[in-house]
């Protein structure tokens, strides 16, 4: 169920794509839905070390899962899914 919130979640904040890769968890936008460099700044701070962004020709975010369980994992996801959308508001 949290899995299916968390894409829906994903959706709307503009990716198309979350995929787990080792300890990461890999968010990609969509064409054209990256946030502006100061709101992913502004996000990357507040992850603490936990988030990066990577730039190119498709940007995404990569989120650091290590020493989390799955439930963790999708809760903290869901978390920094809530504060991408909230920046997108204004």
């Amino acid at each position: 169920m949290k899995i299916v919130l968390v894409r829906k979640l994903a959706a709307k904040c503009g990716f198309s794509i979350i995929k787990q890769k080792d300890d990461m968890v890999l968010l990609y936008f969509r064409e054209q839905a990256a946030l502006p460099l100061p709101l992913l700044s502004e996000l990357v701070h507040q992850e603490k070390g936990r988030l990066m962004f990577s730039a190119g020709k498709t940007p995404y975010l990569s989120y650091r899962i290590k020493g989390l369980s799955q439930s963790e994992m999708l809760d903290n996801i869901k978390i920094l899914l809530q504060r991408v959308q909230k920046l997108q508001s204004g």
